[in-house]
């Protein structure tokens, strides 16, 4: 110490009894009364105000203790003190008032308080001073410090003083007050710092600061003891730091949405969460959660809060519709755990945005569904062709038995019509159903459009008038059945636009020539075109999403009423056969569709016509025909006879390989069905190809799914007919096959 070097080296104690003999020397026994009596009252304010403050120190620092119930970190706090041996005792109390660490003296084992006390307090006696202060986190109370402190020290010194107080002369009161003056400003000096050091820490949470030691007395060693404090809190402040940095990156750069809820709000929200919903933090946390939850399934939501809430069982993962900002939905899974968040119950979520998912499960059923109506149009077209054949194969035995002046023959051709018709329509449905392929031919649209329209009017709200239009037009390469999806898709999306109120559809077939100079349409070359225009009074499309009408999976139809494919399907048909498509609309008035597809030259309309009017070819070869079906084989049997072939005729194929077998060169042509119980048309062949291997064989079949190209060169048939069978087409194939193997 400056001044008193050797001093500064002496224990608190030494300092006292120098303190103490110097006055007892040096002061008058009246005088000095009132000087120990001065000294008494002001060193019990400041070490009142010293033991308060240690007080208040631990409380500042003890809330982490005491609010997670630490008893070594609390114990930590409290044995910083035992260096202070005028501590008899303290005490760290938690929330419920009870005990989490103390310290005492040995000799003073039951000093500490069993609960803690009601209510902060500084209390002084002759022995000792008694003060508990409260531990506070966030402005709230979270617990209590107890410290008490003995006065035996002052005690003593005042006894001592009085014994020397008659002997005192005036000389020595002003001596001994000279150097008590002098003293005591060295002694309190650190405890002065102490105080400040500890009250800056306190208010500004600032745990790099340090208090100046002086000497190396009691006071230095309580010095140490509370600089080591703040260097652990220091290390332990930047630990909980760097935790809630690393804590923060995880969070916020989950790839799921993260929140907290809380009654019925979200105090807490990561990036994600944000990017998710549409709203910023703020929104969000203003917003109440149920908001955005589509309003059916906001009950379901709501229960799983509350069960959670509860401690209820549920199930991991729930699966909603999420609301974004504008009114956009996402599909959306949840899983929640419980937590308290800021001392509250509230929930922890993690939600994921599984909306293409949910899409892709959509498009696969829908698939399945698809594929499960093609297996059953299979099954009825294979039944369905064999009934059309009986009744087209009769019909032309009719025809060729009667005169052609009979009023019947025009009855019967337009059975044999209709019967045609009815096999192009499950040529159509297996078509549609994907259990088919067809390949682009010329056609002509006129027919397609207005059968489409015709079949199309009984699903078609009957508030929508059609108003169709038909120009004389060329004709087109193309798939009937897809000029037939294109038909359908444009008029079920024109129907939908006009919903839920009245409206027109309208139809229109035209062509144009972009040879002339006066038409012009971006993105078609010059030449000739069919051109089907399908438009309506509905409320048209947004210009903004106009441009991405054709693309797979878009759609502004509600929920339930739209996959997104139709126009898409429409683009690739119409590329695919050498066409553009337009579309124009304006909102509120209506939008138009133009499909552009070239014509062709007409031709093969003529040879087809001369084709039917030329009589069936005959021959004289012996057939073995085998279908399970009675009248199937009645049928062929009849009207191969007719021309002039003779003819074997069995409904079991098991007897008609045995037939064969026992004489292979009886037969020069074998037909065969595709679909026979026990053996089924394939298998014959097989087995007659191991007795014959060069016998001609036509299979039939009423529907030739999984019939491939590699199936048929590994059965080495002639040609497959797909029934029913017409009887002109037929006798071709028969001719076409004999001839050509040279029978």
């Amino acid at each position: 110490m400056r001044g008193f070097p050797w001093f500064g080296r002496r224990s608190l104690r030494v300092k006292m009894a120098l303190v103490s003999l110097a006055v007892s020397l040096a002061a008058m026994t009246l005088l000095s009364i009132g000087i120990v009596v001065a000294m008494r009252y002001t060193f019990r304010q400041h070490l009142a105000e010293e033991v308060s403050t240690t007080a208040q120190l631990i409380a500042g620092n003890a809330g982490a203790a005491v609010l997670f119930n630490d008893a070594k970190d609390a114990g930590a706090l409290l044995d910083a003190l035992r260096a202070n041996k005028s501590v008899l005792a303290s005490g760290l109390y938690g929330r419920d008032g009870l005990p989490i660490a103390s310290f005492h003296r040995n000799h003073l084992v039951a000093r500490v308080p069993g609960r803690a006390p009601s209510a902060a307090f500084l209390r002084m006696s002759w022995d000792e001073i008694e003060t508990a202060a409260e531990v506070l986190v966030e402005g709230a109370s979270v617990g209590r410090v107890y410290l008490r402190v003995d006065l035996g020290d002052m005690r003593r010194f005042t006894t001592q003083i009085a014994g020397y107080l008659a002997a005192a002369l005036l000389a020595a009161g002003v001596l001994a007050w000279v150097l008590s003056s002098r003293l005591q400003g060295v002694i309190a000096r650190p405890v002065d710092d102490l105080a400040r050091t500890a009250g800056e820490v306190s208010s500004s949470k600032n745990y790099t600061l340090r208090a100046r030691k002086y000497g190396e007395d009691e006071l230095s060693a309580l010095t140490d003891s509370f600089n080591e404090m703040l260097e652990t809190i220091q290390d332990r402040d930047r630990a909980l730091r760097e935790s809630e940095e690393k804590y923060r990156t995880l969070v916020e750069g989950a790839g799921d949405a993260i929140f907290v809820a809380q009654n019925g709000e979200l105090p807490f929200v990561n990036a994600r969460a944000v990017s998710l919903t549409g709203y910023t933090q703020e929104a969000l946390r203003r917003t109440p959660w149920v908001e955005l939850i589509h309003p059916d399934d906001r009950a379901l939501l709501q229960e799983r809060h509350r069960a959670r809430m509860a401690g209820e069982p549920l199930t991991e993962v729930a699966s909603f519709r999420l609301l974004r900002r504008g009114g956009e939905v996402r599909w959306v899974q949840m899983n929640s755990v419980s937590l308290a968040w800021e001392g509250r119950p509230a929930t922890l979520n993690f939600a994921r945005d599984v909306t293409e998912q949910v899409k892709m499960e959509e498009h696969l059923r829908k698939n399945q569904k698809m594929e499960a109506i093609g297996t059953l149009a299979g099954g009825i077209a294979h039944d369905f062709n064999n009934i059309l054949g009986v009744m087209m194969g009769f019909v032309e035995i009719a025809l060729l038995k009667i005169p052609k002046q009979s009023p019947v023959v025009e009855n019967l051709q337009q059975v044999l019509a209709a019967a045609e018709r009815a096999a192009k329509l499950v040529a159509q449905i297996l078509t549609f159903s994907r259990q088919a392929e067809s390949a682009p031919v010329p056609c002509e649209l006129t027919p397609i459009v207005k059968e489409t329209v015709k079949f199309m009017r009984a699903s078609l709200p009957a508030n929508i008038e059609i108003r169709e239009s038909y120009q004389s037009v060329g004709m087109v390469v193309a798939d009937p059945t897809q000029i037939h999806q294109i038909v359908m898709n444009l008029c079920t999306n024109a129907a939908h636009a006009m919903e839920p109120g009245d409206g027109v559809l309208g139809i229109l077939l035209s062509e144009i020539d972009v040879n002339e100079t006066e038409t012009q349409v971006q993105d078609l070359g010059k030449g000739r075109y069919v051109v089907l225009s399908v438009s309506d009074t509905g409320t048209g499309i947004p210009l903004e999403v106009q441009g991405r009408i054709f693309e797979p999976y878009f759609t502004t139809k509600p929920t339930g009423k739209g996959t997104g494919l139709g126009l898409a399907v429409v683009h690739g048909i119409v590329a695919k056969a050498g066409g553009v498509i337009k579309v124009h609309s304006e909102p509120g008035v209506g939008t138009s569709f133009h499909v552009y597809l070239p014509v062709v030259e007409r031709g093969g309309g003529e040879r087809g016509r001369r084709e039917a009017e030329e009589e069936a070819p005959r021959g004289t070869e012996r057939v073995l025909v085998v279908d399970d079906e009675e009248p199937i084989v009645a049928m062929l049997r009849e009207s191969l006879e007719a021309l002039g072939y003779t003819v074997t005729a069995v409904t079991d194929s098991e007897e008609a390989l045995r037939l064969f077998s026992e004489n292979p060169a009886r037969f020069d042509l074998v037909i065969t069905d595709l679909t026979m119980p026990r053996m089924s048309g394939g298998a014959l062949v097989r087995a007659m190809r191991a007795v014959r291997q060069r016998i001609p064989i036509i299979l039939c079949t009423g529907f030739s799914e999984g019939l491939t190209q590699e199936r048929l060169s590994d059965l080495g048939v002639g040609a497959v007919l797909t029934k029913p069978i017409p009887r002109l087409h037929l006798a071709r194939e028969i001719r076409r096959i004999l001839d050509g193997a040279g029978c």
